[in-house]
């Protein structure tokens, strides 16, 4: 879908790993949780919640920290496309790895939780490790 340069700029004018509500999987659909970009930057930093209908935007960001994919996860007994967590992986400013856990609907920050001991690395999607 192309996008007009005001919206293009509410996610840094690139938008990568589009994900959509479990809910709404092969059907029509409002809303898309995605990576973007915070600029000055030429890396993901931010996860973005994009309306298809009023092409608003809502969006994470933490000055240093490199989020990952969004995954979304329906709450539940949801009936709501956007009622649920999204989550994702994060490295932190202090470079410690976590698991960010965000408000589907509004885009804030319910929890994190920092992996002590374990380096997840930018760019997880796709990568593999042995033990």
């Amino acid at each position: 879908m192309p996008l007009s340069d005001d919206e293009a700029r509410d996610f840094g004018g690139f938008a990568d790993f589009p994900t959509v509500s479990s809910l709404s999987k092969g059907r029509k659909h409002r809303f898309v949780w995605l990576s973007g970009a915070v600029r000055p930057t030429n890396v993901t930093n931010a996860l973005v919640k994009f309306d298809l209908e009023t092409k608003a935007s809502l969006t994470w960001h933490e000055p240093g920290a490199l989020p990952g994919e969004s995954c979304f996860v329906a709450r539940p007994g949801a009936v709501d496309e956007d009622d649920g967590v999204i989550l994702s992986s994060l490295i932190q400013a202090d470079g410690a790895s976590a698991l960010l856990v965000l408000d589907a609907r509004t885009m804030a920050e319910v929890c994190r939780v920092v992996i002590d001991g374990v380096r997840i690395p930018s760019g997880f999607h796709g990568t593999f490790l042995s033990e």
